[in-house]
């Protein structure tokens, strides 16, 4: 009776009297599904203010923040970019890194989804481009994948 008794207490405490917690797993999704999916992808940095056209031609998109364009793969014609935050995931990052602005000065892969460019921010797939990083050398890797008119190509027609 003992034993029952305390499994009841047991389950009671531990079950009923719990809060919502909040686990992290990021898996990397390959290169080649990120690129199909995305709407654009591209190498960009936080443009300065002095460095942003008063044209409205010159930039494409509309978001938050104006990303000067360094080296487009996929879906950016113009200079500059406004790219957005999908701050509706972040809600649910829980104990995931999140990214929710880019720091002014440093050069991003990034990938942008739908037509208003936005930015994943839970376990994101843009990523700062830093030398002295010791995961630049796979970015450096993806890089020449993304080089590659091939690697495009075939991304674009492969129907899976």
């Amino acid at each position: 009776m003992k034993i029952i008794l305390c499994s009841f207490l047991f389950i009671f405490l531990f079950g009923v009297g719990t809060t919502e917690t909040f686990a992290c797993s990021c898996i990397e999704i390959g290169l080649g599904k990120r690129f199909k999916e995305a709407k654009a992808v591209f190498i960009g940095k936080v443009a300065d203010e002095v460095e942003i056209p008063d044209d409205n031609n010159l930039i494409q998109g509309d978001g938050v923040q104006t990303l000067k364009v360094i080296k487009s793969w996929k879906g950016i014609k113009k200079k500059f970019v406004d790219i957005n935050f999908d701050l509706e995931s972040a809600k649910y990052g829980g104990m995931c890194p999140v990214l929710l602005q880019l720091e002014e000065g440093k050069d991003y892969l990034i990938f942008a989804y739908g037509k208003e460019y936005k930015i994943q921010p839970v376990c994101s797939d843009t990523r700062e481009l830093d030398q002295t990083s010791a995961y630049y050398e796979y970015q450096e890797k993806q890089m020449n994948k993304l080089n590659s008119f091939w690697f495009r190509f075939w991304e674009k027609i492969k129907p899976f």
